[in-house]
């Protein structure tokens, strides 16, 4: 049997999207700090407030 004919692995495609948004808020904080940069703040605090940015922006989500 080939693996395009196995029935999907729930356990699978629920890693995948988590990677997957793990993947995408890390796209953010990059982002947010990458314009914080810009805008003057120094590396490692620009870090932080991205992340703290990214909280406020999406509340019911962790980081």
């Amino acid at each position: 049997m080939s693996a395009y004919n196995k029935p999907f692995d729930l356990q699978s495609v629920s890693s995948l999207l988590r990677v997957f948004i793990s993947f995408r808020r890390v796209e953010a904080d990059r982002e947010y700090e990458d314009a914080l940069t810009v805008a003057g703040v120094d590396g490692s605090r620009a870090g932080h407030a991205a992340r703290a940015l990214h909280m406020l922006a999406h509340p019911k989500r962790s980081i």
